[in-house]
């Protein structure tokens, strides 16, 4: 009796030992599953490739040829005048004065039509991402891990060119020696932006070109305020409404291009991989191309 007693006590523990090992190896199994479970449903982080670069570069293309077609076929002709100043002798002043007195005088060179001027920088726009797309996209996407872009530079350089001459017409800048000036900052501004990409590989030089960028870039909107305000102080202060609303959005959009050439220079958070910024880049381009063609339209070219 005591014997079967015995193995009864033994085949107990056996079950209770094999029951608690079954329990010990069933946890790890549910850990597993659990796992599992977090890597199926957790969602991959969507990173940017040049294959998703070519589509927005195809799709940009469009937009901005409808868009041009657009101001072309529905806005009015509307030309402003181009001048340039030079020092002449006055006459009554110098009969009066028995000698010869210089005074300021203005010549009307030519006339702009401002449809063909925003058209311009939209098809321009268009050409730059339809080359990105066809012909150079190959050295394109070649560039990209370099973290370089000459085409954005060149493109985007005469796009910024086109609409700051836009924007300086329309305030009351028609002096040609001066709009030269401004043109040649915005392109000055392009290529120190590209001086920044071609020479930053590892060393510190890039520090002088982005100062330089941002100079060249900040003049243009030193001669517009001036502009602006002489209109106000010594003018009758009668422009219209929608020229005020075209410098300050693009002056806000101008931050947002300074910011994210900043945040590229430092390879800040997203803007560490390069398409990102790349990508940030044709979106701003493409909001101040657009802001400034519709608010140029319904202020002075809608019929």
């Amino acid at each position: 009796m005591v014997k079967t007693a015995t193995k009864a006590t033994k085949t107990t523990k056996t079950k209770k030992t094999s029951a608690s090992a079954a329990a010990k190896g069933k946890k790890p199994a549910t850990k597993a599953k659990k796992v599992t479970a977090e890597k199926v449903t957790a969602k991959p982080t969507k990173k940017l490739t040049t294959a998703s670069l070519y589509a927005w570069n195809k799709w940009l293309a469009l937009l901005y040829v409808v868009q041009g077609i657009a101001i072309v076929v529905a806005g009015a002709a509307y030309s402003l005048p181009v001048t340039t100043g030079f020092l002449t002798k006055d006459t009554f002043a110098s009969k009066a004065n028995e000698t010869p007195i210089l005074a300021p005088a203005v010549e009307h060179l030519f006339d702009i039509n401002l449809v063909y001027l925003v058209a311009a920088f939209l098809f321009v726009a268009a050409i730059t991402h339809i080359l990105l797309a066809t012909v150079l996209r190959k050295r394109y996407e070649q560039e990209l891990p370099a973290r370089i872009n000459r085409v954005r530079w060149a493109g985007f350089g005469l796009v910024g060119v086109l609409m700051v001459v836009t924007m300086s017409i329309i305030s009351g800048v028609q002096d040609a020696s001066l709009l030269l000036t401004l043109v040649g900052a915005t392109v000055i501004a392009a290529l120190s932006g590209l001086a920044i990409e071609v020479y930053s590989q590892g060393t510190p030089r890039h520090r002088l070109a982005y100062v330089i960028a941002w100079l060249a870039s900040v003049l243009p909107w030193l001669v517009i305020g001036i502009y602006l305000l002489g209109a106000n102080v010594y003018g009758s202060g009668s422009i219209p409404a929608y020229v005020y609303g075209i410098v300050v959005s693009m002056f806000v959009l101008f931050i947002g291009f300074a910011l994210n050439l900043y945040f590229q220079y430092k390879g800040r958070g997203k803007w560490a991989d390069y398409l990102y910024a790349e990508r940030t880049y044709s979106i701003l381009v493409f909001v101040a191309a657009t802001a400034l063609a519709w608010q140029v339209f319904f202020g002075a070219l809608k019929p």
